[in-house]
This record gives structure tokens, C-alpha cells and sequence, in this order.
């Protein structure tokens, strides 16, 4: 595997995994209770160290059976005392878990009924509970661990070396509980500083896959590698904290989002590699509103911009190359306002600052107006927002949730356990969202992978890059 460089920051420690690099090693280290699944599969997840999961009627206790017969790669078995303590280590501060679980898992009362069975309680209803284990800070860990300096998991791959930003080294479980992986070893090679390299490392054989590829060198390559392609969740928004001027005023709201002709950004800026968004996050998920249409009427806009005083409004918009497409978005975006009167001044930030703290910080009112990223997502609305769409949300980039009301129907639709109800419920939830929330979705892109011809078992599916970074399944012809 060949990937961009997140030199010093990148982990091996699943409880602070948080760039590409790390998801793909972590992902082949240990296992989560349900493993992401792709889209059509009821609730998003498949099992995984759980065999199954039950709730009372309001969701606010599950019940979950683990898997028998699954040892760690240090021999031990997998008990619900691991399942307890990986739970609770879930509140823990160090845990970038921690802001999420915190706000919805009842951690002090959370115990084992028996030597495979874990009691859950919550502090609301999550019907979808599940997916939300299903998240890459989530891995079970083995009861006791503190130290992730050579990770012990029960994932199909065992860790033999680790350099931050340069490679890791992993061996093939023999005694992995869906089998013995078919390749002997696996190469996580994140020394590239740039895509191109990448890409030639695959021609020249150095190289067998590159997960997560800009979709113009993908359109480029076509023919000379394969390239995977999979409609999934991830977007790119422009992002207006609604708390903030003049995103106050819901009629300038609505004036930004009317003035996107988002098939632009499609062709333009994502090479086809993606379909225009329609500001409701989660395209793929149950229950998510695809019948919902963005509506693109640059003198609606106009008029609503000229209702609200603003008839010439400037502004910074806060962008970066983070991901492929985020800095095109932005510039676009700016060259459609101007047909409307809006000035949007472009301002790069570095990427090693851009989701930090530092000044302006990220989710915070220093940046009312910006352009963000989600590829990696989980696998249910639920999920959603409860990282980015609630007054309590760790990523709350719109300040949604943050004025009464505005989290009401999203708590009753995470607790509908009837699917029929649930999918009425989460329709309001989106058509509200869609009115009147600070996302403009400039498109849902899809997940674009690259592999060498001699790849096999390995594809790339609406659960992620490389079917969610699964590789046991691979081998090479």
C-alpha cells in the first residue's frame, strides 16, 4: 500500500488514529464489534466480534453477544472483559472517540453478563448503537492495554514494525478467526510526499495498491492501472456556521446554497468521480433523503441576498489542500458568488493546521465561512451527526444544534426503532437540514482507488477506500 506521508503524527494506536495511513494499518491490526459494510446492508454494518446485538424498546440498553473461538495475537481469548474495558476506554480524554461516545454511552454501569455477553446502557436511544462501534477509534483493544507501541489485536494481520511516516511491516494471522489471510505480509508504505509518485510507483511494480487517489490522476490513468470507483457518504461542503453574520439570517442561507450550479462542480473539479450534493450528508446511508433536489436559481439568490441587505456582500472563504478538490471547490464557489454580488475572498491554510486549534480553529466561530472534507464517515445518519450535527458534536462545523429546537427531531429520529417510522423521521430531519442548516454540499464524492493488474480480491465499495481498508481477502496474481 502507498500512501501520502502524515510523517510523525501517524500511529499504530487505534485510540488516536486519524489520517488515511492509520486507518489502513489499524484496520488490519484489530477488529470492531461490527465491521462498516457497504450500502444496502440494514444499518451499515456486518458483525464482526459481535455476533449480534439486541435493545429495549426506547434503544437505551443493548445487548451484545461476542464471538466465540476468537483469539488475540498473543494467544489469549477474547472475553467481554476486553469488551468492557475497550468500552469504557472510549471516555477516556486520550481517546479521540471520546467527544462522540461520551455524549451518548453510559460508561460507569456498562458490565459483562456473562463470559460473552456485555450490557450497554445509554444515556438517549441510538437505534443504530451498532454502527457507531463500527468507527476506527472504536477497535476492540485487549483488556489492560495502555501501551500501543507494538499493538497486540485479533485482526487478520500481526505488527512486526512501525516507523511513523516512512513504513510498517505486518505478518499474516495464522490463527484469524475468518481465516488465515491469503498474502504472507503486508507493506504500508506511507513515504510519498505527492500523488504523482504514488501512481508511478504502481507502474513501476514498487507499489501494488493507492488507496484514496485525486479523481484527475485516476481519469488520467485509466487504462494504465485499475482504478476503483464507488459512490459512497464522503463529500466536500462549503461550510456556514449559522451563529455567525451574517449566516444568522436564514435568507442568506438560502442565497448561497440557490447560487451553486453544483453539475459544474462535478464535471469540473471531481472529474465525474462524484454527484451533486443536495446539503443532507450521508448519500448511501439508510435512510438517507435522495429525493431531496438542490435548486439552482442565481436571481431567487439575488433577490433574497437583496431582502437581507447584502446586496454586495464580502467575505473570507477559509480553504486547503487537504484532500484533493477542497481548494477547486472553494475557488469555484467564489467564481459562481460574484453573478450574485458576493465577493468570496479565497484563503489558503496550511494543511498541517487546518483541522487544529490553532488561529483561525476549526468548528469554532473564527471560522464562520469555509470549505471541509468528510471521507471517511459512520455508517449511519446516526453517526453523522452526532460527530458533526448536534449541539454536543466534537466536529460541529455549522454550529447546527447549538439554538433550541434544533436537535429535536434528530433525537427522536435516533431513537426509532419501527424502520418505517425511523425513515419518516430521518426525512424531516434532512428536509430541515437541507432549508435551513449551514452545509452547502458542493457534491457527494465517490471513493477512487488505484491498484496494479496484479491485484486481486480487493476492490473498493461505498464502505470506503479498498472495501474499508480489507485486504485479507487479497492476493496477487
Amino acid at each position: 500500500m502507498g500512501l501520502l506521508t502524515n510523517g510523525n503524527a501517524e500511529t499504530v494506536d487505534v485510540q488516536k488514529a486519524i489520517n488515511t495511513p492509520d486507518y489502513c494499518r489499524t484496520d488490519s491490526l484489530y477488529d470492531p464489534l461490527f465491521f462498516q459494510a457497504p450500502s444496502g446492508t440494514p444499518g451499515g454494518v456486518r458483525p464482526g466480534l459481535a455476533v449480534a446485538a439486541e435493545s429495549n424498546a426506547d434503544a437505551t440498553t443493548w445487548i451484545l453477544h461476542l464471538r466465540s473461538g476468537v483469539t488475540w495475537h498473543n494467544g489469549k481469548p477474547l472475553t467481554a472483559d476486553d469488551v468492557v474495558y475497550t468500552i469504557r476506554s472510549w471516555g477516556s480524554p486520550v481517546s479521540y472517540f471520546q467527544p462522540l461516545a461520551s455524549s451518548i454511552i453510559d460508561f460507569k454501569n456498562v458490565r459483562k453478563l456473562g463470559p460473552l455477553t456485555v450490557e450497554v446502557p445509554l444515556l438517549r436511544g441510538v437505534a443504530a448503537f451498532p454502527s457507531i462501534t463500527s468507527w476506527y477509534n472504536g477497535y476492540v483493544i485487549q483488556d489492560g492495554t495502555t501501551n500501543f507501541a507494538k499493538p497486540i489485536g485479533t485482526g487478520p494481520f500481526m505488527f512486526k514494525s512501525f516507523t511513523p511516516g516512512t513504513s510498517s511491516f505486518f505478518t499474516a494471522n495464522p490463527n484469524y478467526w475468518q481465516g488465515r489471510p491469503y498474502l504472507d505480509a503486508l507493506v504500508v508504505n506511507s513515504s510519498f510526499t505527492d500523488d504523482p509518485s504514488r501512481l508511478n510507483a504502481i507502474l513501476s511494480g514498487d507499489i501494488d495498491i493507492a488507496p484514496g487517489v485525486p479523481q484527475a490522476l485516476a481519469k488520467a490513468n485509466v487504462g494504465r492501472m485499475v482504478i476503483g470507483n464507488a459512490a459512497g457518504p464522503g463529500f466536500i461542503a462549503v461550510c456556514m456556521r449559522i451563529n455567525e453574520a451574517p449566516f444568522t439570517d436564514l435568507r442568506v442561507r438560502r442565497a448561497f446554497k440557490l447560487l451553486l450550479d453544483r453539475e459544474t462542480f462535478v464535471t469540473e473539479v471531481f472529474d465525474g468521480y462524484a454527484t451533486p450534493g443536495n446539503d443532507c450528508p450521508g448519500a448511501t446511508l439508510q435512510y438517507w433523503a435522495a429525493d431531496i433536489k438542490a435548486e439552482y436559481d442565481p436571481g431567487k439568490a439575488r433577490a433574497l441576498l437583496r431582502a437581507a441587505g447584502h446586496e454586495s456582500l464580502t467575505l473570507e472563504l477559509l480553504t486547503s489542500p487537504v484532500v484533493p478538490g477542497m481548494v477547486e471547490s472553494g475557488t469555484l464557489y467564489a467564481e459562481q458568488a460574484k453573478a450574485v454580488g458576493v465577493t468570496a475572498s479565497i484563503r489558503q491554510l496550511p494543511p498541517s493546521v487546518y483541522y487544529s486549534s490553532s488561529y483561525p480553529a476549526y468548528a469554532t466561530g473564527q471560522r464562520p465561512f469555509s470549505v471541509n472534507y468528510w471521507n471517511v464517515m459512520p455508517p449511519s445518519l446516526a453517526g453523522f451527526y452526532l460527530e458533526a450535527l448536534n449541539g454536543h458534536a466534537p466536529f460541529n462545523e455549522t454550529a447546527w444544534g447549538l439554538a433550541p429546537g434544533q436537535d429535536t427531531l434528530f433525537y427522536d429520529a435516533m431513537a426509532e426503532t419501527d424502520p418505517a417510522k425511523a425513515a419518516e423521521k430521518w426525512h424531516a430531519v434532512q428536509e430541515l437540514q437541507a432549508a435551513q442548516g449551514g452545509y452547502i454540499i458542493v457534491a457527494n464524492v465517490n471513493y477512487v482507488d488505484a491498484y496494479s493488474y496484479r491485484v486481486r480480491g480487493i476492490e473498493t465499495t461505498s464502505a470506503g477506500d479498498n472495501n474499508n481498508f480489507t485486504y485479507r481477502t487479497g492476493w496477487l496474481a
